[in-house]
């Protein structure tokens, strides 16, 4: 019988070059989805952090197109859940 483990290894090493950038960008485009729900931005908050950070650290090893848009989107999403957050106070403040 063969043994499965280096074929496991050099598949999963393959994939994970491209894990980070597309994490990143997925994590951007909810975080930005999430900004325009006027219940849930703090959670856009946290994706949007997340974003940044995994879009920075792939740039960093990987570069590429997908962890400049999930960076780029992260940002997008932080700022606009702090201004949902203002207009929501400030609604609701009156």
């Amino acid at each position: 019988m063969t043994d499965p483990t280096p074929a496991a290894a050099s598949s999963s090493g393959a994939g994970s070059s491209s894990g980070m950038p597309l994490t990143a960008l997925i994590l951007g485009i909810v975080a930005v989805v999430l900004a325009f729900i006027p219940i849930i931005p703090i959670l856009s908050l946290g994706l949007g952090i997340a974003a940044i950070v995994l879009g920075i650290m792939s740039r960093k090893r990987h570069g590429g197109t997908m962890a400049t848009v999930g960076l780029y989107l992260g940002i997008a999403a932080v700022v606009l859940s702090i201004v949902v957050n203002f207009l929501i106070v400030g609604l609701l403040m009156g």
